[in-house]
C-alpha cells in the first residue's frame, strides 16, 4: 500500500518509476551526486588537497559550498 502511494504522488511525476526500482537507480543517483559536489569543490578550491587545513574541515568544504 505505501509503495502505491509514493508511486501515486511522486513530484515531478516522471519519477514515480524510480520509486519502484531496486539499488542500482539509487545508487547512481548518489554516486553523481557525489561527483557533482566534488567538481563543484575543485573549481572553487583549484584543488581537493589544500596544504594549510590546520585542522579546520571549513578549509578543505568552504561553508558556502557545504
Amino acid at each position: 500500500m505505501r509503495g502505491q502511494t509514493y508511486v501515486d504522488y511522486a513530484w515531478p511525476p516522471a519519477l514515480a518509476s524510480f520509486t519502484n526500482a531496486t539499488g542500482s537507480p539509487y545508487s547512481v543517483a548518489l554516486a553523481a551526486a557525489l561527483a557533482l559536489f566534488l567538481i563543484m569543490t575543485v573549481a572553487m578550491n583549484g584543488t581537493l588537497w589544500n596544504a594549510q587545513l590546520g585542522g579546520n574541515f571549513y578549509n578543505l568544504f568552504p561553508h558556502n559550498l557545504l
